[in-house]
């Protein structure tokens, strides 16, 4: 596959990721904190739906012959730091990698800030990853890595727990589903592309089906936040005779290309999904009141440093633990991957303790 071909592939998967994503809704902040703190299970139906199909995917293609598992190297400890990290900035920002994506392509003015942190975090993981990595290593290492998917570990068929995964997560979003209370149903009249809303579920459904072409292709699931390092080194080389070595392998490559182009993608399947909704207007609106009204205040410059801080510590821990909440809780975990099980324990602890402490401070926008 040449890197046109590759960069095509990827702009066609990012416009339905950005589109189903945006139709969830799970990309507003407000959403993504509730969730955590066990108020609104939007984006966990998001997420289980794209488990069940993303496994029922992996266990089709990998036992067919058709597709290879990615699963990353398993290094205990900087993927459950890496996790924790990613995990608070996804709480603090209100949104993971793909979401902030998402924000941008319909007009939520948040994604902006966040994006300008992640970079931030990027470089900065970038310049000292050596000897955090080697600190690690040398003082804190666990086990032996490993990139044996859960059920060889267990001594079972891949395709038995990869189907017994994507059974239970249909079942436990169906569940959640008939249980919301929001209801959809009153745009059924509506064109779907026209609608505000899909159910949560159905759009994760979607997302999950993504990792077939890149697989049968390239050999990889989805990954968001590679494309961020490739952008970031490419602004570095552009600037500087020397960067980091660390940039190189994302730089030049078919899947550097692919990222891209589905990172971008992204972006425009969000645009289209809210702007034939009118979504994108209402949004752009609100955005342009509130600069107008708030950017030289204290409150919304803190505001926007919430974002920026959420972003920066959301990259560290994605690069730290070699991948972010598409790599290894949308791909990792439906290919059963120790080291994506290890890097959601992180996420989990990140986030709710991040919620504990910012308990009665309030940083959405209304």
């Amino acid at each position: 596959m040449t890197m046109l071909h590759a960069a095509s592939l990827g702009g066609l998967q990012g416009l339905v990721f950005g589109l189903a994503t945006e139709k969830s809704g799970i990309y507003r902040p407000e959403s993504i904190r509730a969730a955590v703190n066990r108020k609104d299970t939007k984006p966990l139906q998001y997420w289980l739906g794209a488990l069940a199909t993303g496994s029922a995917t992996f266990a089709l293609l990998y036992t067919a012959g058709y597709a290879p598992l990615d699963i990353k190297h398993l290094h205990f400890t900087p993927q459950l730091l890496g996790g924790t990290l990613l995990g608070a900035g996804l709480y603090v920002s209100g949104t993971a990698p793909e979401t902030t994506l998402v924000q941008i392509g319909s007009g939520r003015h948040e994604g902006c800030w966040t994006l300008l942190g992640g970079l931030a975090g990027v470089a900065t993981y970038a310049a000292v990853s050596p000897r955090v990595l080697a600190f690690l290593d040398k003082n804190m290492r666990v086990g032996t890595p490993t990139t044996a998917p859960l059920s060889s570990l267990l001594g079972l068929p891949f395709w038995a727990v990869a189907g017994a995964v994507s059974i239970g997560a249909a079942v436990a979003a169906y569940q959640m589903h008939s249980e919301d209370a929001s209801d959809v149903s009153a745009e059924a009249s509506v064109p779907p592309l026209r609608r505000v809303r899909w159910p949560a579920a159905v759009c994760g459904a979607i997302v999950g089906e993504l990792h077939a072409p890149s697989l049968m292709h390239l050999g990889v699931g989805l990954g968001i936040t590679s494309a961020f390092v490739t952008l970031t080194g490419h602004a570095l080389k552009a600037s500087f005779k020397n960067i980091p070595v660390y940039y190189t392998t994302f730089m030049g490559t078919r899947k550097a290309y692919w990222q891209l182009a589905l990172d971008g993608a992204i972006i425009g399947g969000a645009f289209l999904s809210a702007y034939l909704s009118g979504t994108f207007d209402r949004n752009v609106q609100i955005a342009y009141k509130k600069l107008d009204g708030k950017v030289t205040s204290k409150r919304g410059a803190v505001r926007r440093l919430w974002y920026v801080a959420g972003g920066f510590l959301m990259l560290f821990g994605a690069r730290l633990a070699d991948g972010c909440t598409a790599g290894h809780l949308l791909t990792g975990l439906s290919q059963l991957a120790p080291s994506s099980l290890v890097t959601l324990g992180g996420v989990a602890a990140g986030a709710l303790v991040a919620s504990e402490l910012m308990r009665g401070q309030e940083v959405v926008e209304e």
